[in-house]
């Protein structure tokens, strides 16, 4: 989240609790510059989860909605 735009930074923290929300903050605010090619890394693993999330059927994408990831 870190190169992320402030909207998706938004929208993901939105769907984490408050103690959550506060401990990445923390974590991030720690981390202090990160190289791009280990944020890109970092992205490709999530969105490989997501997607083996998607495919076990423990998830459900959408778009365009207020919620764009179900649970």
């Amino acid at each position: 989240l870190k190169a992320a735009s402030e909207e998706l930074r938004a929208k993901m923290l939105g769907q984490m609790s408050q103690r959550a929300r506060d401990a990445l903050k923390e974590e991030m605010e720690m981390m202090g510059p990160v190289r791009m090619r280990d944020v890109e890394a970092a992205q490709a693993t999530v969105v490989a989860q997501v997607r083996k999330l998607e495919e076990a059927g423990e998830i459900v994408l959408s778009s365009g909605g207020d919620n764009d990831v179900l649970l």
